[in-house]
């Protein structure tokens, strides 16, 4: 089975945050950004990842799913989990808990009646693929891939902020664009079990 992280993965919820950054501070924050975390120091506010959850509460109206995401985890529910056991995609976030409406909101607008999803809440990732046994999973942050690598297969989404890391030497990650470069991963995968 395979899990999806939002930010960075489904929804461009970023380019929305760093809109507000600008309306705030008069700058972009995540622009050209080479690491997903950000240096407080050099900000002038004192709770940045407050910041950055309010926003996502306030803004969540404006937030929009990368091109295809939708399209392509639809695909790979129908091709590779519908008619098994799995009775759900399942959506995993570090967002702060107290997104949970807004968050489902999204999630409502965006994907609901299209496939079946199941939202977790987790700073530890890894806890809830080992709960659910996941084979998969999507994320864009380099430092959550290169952990949760060792339990599964980790597909890393490009984003300006992972990819000046090499992943050469671990083949439990995969670059990749998109989730639609997921599914064709996927789908060459089940034509080789196939044969």
């Amino acid at each position: 089975m395979i899990g999806f992280d939002i930010d960075g993965v489904i929804a461009n919820s970023l380019v929305v945050v760093d809109d507000e950054f600008e309306r705030v501070l008069g700058k972009r924050v995540f622009e050209n950004q080479t690491e997903w975390t950000i240096d407080a120091s050099k900000l002038p506010m004192t709770n940045v990842c407050g910041f950055i959850t309010d926003a996502l509460i306030d803004r969540t109206g404006l937030i929009r799913p990368f091109d295809n995401a939708v399209n392509y985890m639809f695909k790979i529910w129908t091709d590779f989990i519908k008619g098994s056991n799995i009775k759900a995609i399942p959506i995993i976030t570090a967002r702060e808990y107290k997104t949970k409406q807004t968050t489902e909101i999204w999630l409502n607008k965006y994907i609901n009646g299209i496939f079946p999803w199941k939202l977790y809440y987790s700073s530890n990732k890894l806890e809830i693929i080992e709960d659910l046994k996941l084979s998969f999973f999507v994320e864009d942050r380099h430092k959550t891939c290169c952990r949760l690598s060792r339990y599964c297969k980790t597909f890393m989404v490009n984003q300006p902020w992972n990819v000046k890391y090499d992943i050469s030497n671990n083949n439990s990650i995969t670059r990749v664009n998109d989730i639609k470069d997921v599914y064709g991963i996927l789908e060459k995968e089940s034509v080789k079990k196939e044969k």
